[in-house]
């Protein structure tokens, strides 16, 4: 059984390793004049970065990290797994977009992201109360997703030959994270429900 001496160490190292992955990336990216994905390349470093130096004041659980690193693998599938020829990001599975379904699993994430990080500082008014607490977690959610798509819109504007969809893209964007916040807020609250929270 790992003490959690070993489950820090080990966690640790498992960061180092994507520090590691994402700076080998970014080096490749920028030798390819591939600004676009340079760029994010950083933008997601820096908050590897951040979880690396702080996790010990945020506290966050394994599996909130774990949930944050799919959400970097799936970002990098996208660009970099090809489909008949097509990257990811623009591979349909039936009616759900491959970037549908990134977008609504990265705000289910952000959910208990959010949750765990705010909790502390909320009101009972809010923390004890299912349906304020649900309105509350998609607000935020949506708001660190609406942060990623301004960040998207800086690439369009200074970069040339970016990736980044037109503005029906964006609105599906906006709306597979309202699907993925409201899936996440709901399943969190129901899960508190079950613990007796209420």
């Amino acid at each position: 059984m790992v003490n959690a001496k070993e489950e820090k160490s080990n966690r640790r190292w498992f960061l180092i390793f994507v520090i590691f992955v994402l700076i080998i990336l970014s080096f490749v990216n920028y030798h390819q004049r591939n600004f676009e994905f340079f760029a994010y390349n950083l933008i997601i470093l820096s908050l590897v970065l951040f979880i690396y130096f702080y996790y010990r004041e945020i506290k966050l659980p394994n599996m909130i990290i774990l949930g944050l690193l799919i959400m970097i693998l799936l970002y990098f599938m996208g660009s970099d797994v090809h489909i008949n020829g097509q990257v990811l990001w623009d591979h349909k599975f039936g009616i759900l977009g491959y970037d549908n379904f990134v977008h609504a699993f990265d705000s289910f994430v952000l959910v208990f992201l959010s949750y765990n990080l705010l909790s502390s500082h909320m009101h009972d008014s809010i923390k004890m109360k299912s349906v304020n607490l649900t309105v509350l977690l998609i607000l935020v959610a949506l708001g660190l997703g609406s942060i990623w798509e301004n960040i998207e819109f800086g690439a369009v504007t200074f970069i040339k030959n970016t990736t980044v969809g037109d503005y029906v893209n964006n609105a599906l964007d906006l709306l597979f994270n309202l699907i993925g916040a409201t899936i996440g807020a709901v399943s969190l609250v129901l899960y508190k429900k079950k613990k007796g929270e209420f």
